[in-house]
């Protein structure tokens, strides 16, 4: 068994380090607004102005749904955006767990 360090983060964190990573590609994380704030500070701290990532912003009704109406409509918005991008979503624990 594996411990990491709190300071590392969650196994979502390290997912959305390692996708971020690829260029042609816009990373959405499906979940709760607070689930995009690890992405977002790792942005601030390596000075990055131009995010490429993105939160499906799921609210209490879509968590009990399973947030697929969420998920719809931001992939929408991101196709919008980020025309020339793929687009790697990874869902975070809350929808995982419904």
């Amino acid at each position: 068994m594996t411990m990491s360090l709190p300071s590392q983060g969650c196994e979502l964190l390290g997912a959305y380090r390692i996708a971020v990573a690829l260029k042609d590609c816009v990373v959405m994380i499906h979940g709760p607004t607070g689930c995009h704030y690890g992405p977002n500070f790792l942005e601030v701290l390596s000075n990055n102005l131009l995010s490429s990532g993105t939160v499906s912003a799921m609210r209490d009704r879509s968590v009990i749904y399973g947030g697929i109406e969420n998920l719809e409509k931001a992939i929408a918005v991101t196709r919008k955006y980020y025309k020339n991008k793929k687009i790697i979503v990874l869902s975070s624990y809350v929808p995982s767990i419904i």
